[in-house]
C-alpha cells in the first residue's frame, strides 16, 4: 500500500525548505525552523559577528552531496567596514560533516578552503 500525504506538509513559517538523507535519517532544513522542535545544536549556521570579516544573515540554502562530501551553498549580506549590513547578498559555500548522524557545518568559513572536487573515470568532474 502506498503511503499518502496532504499539503501543506508543514503548516507554518518554513522558508527555503529542503531535505537530505544521511544514513538512515532524513533531515528537513529551512532558513527558519519555527514550527519544529529545536534541537540542542541549533542553529547549525548563524551570523558571525565576533571578528571581521563579518557574516550577516545567512539563509536561502541548498544542501547537496558531491561524492562522499556534503556541502551547503547559501547567501549572506555583505558587511561594511564598521560591521553594519551592506546592500547586497553574496553566495557562500561551506562543508558539512556528520557527527553521531547529526550535521555539523564548518562555517561560515572566512578563510581559504579546499575546492570541492569529485574524481571520476573521466577526470575531475567538478573543479
Amino acid at each position: 500500500m502506498q503511503q499518502t500525504f496532504q499539503n501543506p506538509v508543514i503548516d507554518s513559517d518554513f522558508p527555503d525548505p529542503g531535505i537530505i538523507q544521511a544514513g538512515n535519517f532524513y533531515y528537513s532544513y529551512a532558513t527558519n525552523a519555527a514550527p519544529c522542535e529545536q534541537a540542542a545544536e541549533n542553529p547549525i549556521l548563524a551570523s558571525q559577528m565576533k571578528k571581521a570579516p563579518f557574516v550577516i544573515g545567512p539563509g536561502g540554502q541548498t544542501v547537496f552531496q558531491l561524492g562522499d562530501q556534503t556541502w551547503i551553498v547559501y547567501h549572506a549580506w555583505n558587511s561594511n567596514a564598521d560591521g553594519s549590513r551592506g546592500d547586497s547578498r553574496c553566495m557562500w559555500l561551506d562543508r558539512i560533516t556528520w557527527q553521531d548522524d547529526k550535521p555539523q557545518i564548518q562555517g561560515p568559513t572566512t578563510q581559504a578552503q579546499p575546492v570541492p572536487s569529485l574524481k571520476g573515470s573521466h577526470g575531475d568532474l567538478v573543479r
